[in-house]
């Protein structure tokens, strides 16, 4: 009579973790649709209030792109280069645009990177921003 039960106990442990699994595979397929990007159409375009950025003053970094529409599903990392070491700033989608705060310790033109995640896809933008 113990080995039915536990052969009884088996099969249900079997089938509960067969339900747990169609439950986790069904959640996965619920994502959304996936945006698609052609990357040689894409522009990145970043503004800063104030503007000019003014050297150990907090600034905002709006980022915008053009030649895709994109929605809160992309990421967006300014990367800003001073003395050759990059500092990443993560920005939030806002209203069409990508907006993150950043304070530059010192004047000078500086490299800045924008990195655009969407998917599998990344595409970075060079462009320089003057701090006076």
């Amino acid at each position: 009579m113990t080995a039915r039960i536990r052969q009884q106990g088996m099969k249900a442990m079997k089938l509960l973790l067969l339900g747990a699994l169609c439950l986790w595979l069904s959640g996965c397929g619920s994502s959304a649709p996936p945006i698609e990007i052609d990357p040689a159409l894409v522009e990145g375009t970043l503004t800063t209030d104030p503007s000019p950025p003014v050297a150990g003053e907090p600034m905002q970094l709006r980022v915008q792109f053009s030649g895709a529409e994109l929605t809160d599903q992309a990421d967006v990392a300014v990367e800003i280069r001073a003395a050759g070491r990059p500092t990443l700033v993560d920005a939030e989608f806002d209203a069409g645009a990508f907006v993150g705060t950043h304070t530059f310790a010192s004047a000078g033109t500086f490299e800045v990177y924008l990195h655009l995640y969407v998917d599998d896809l990344h595409i970075a933008k060079k462009t320089e921003v003057t701090v006076e």
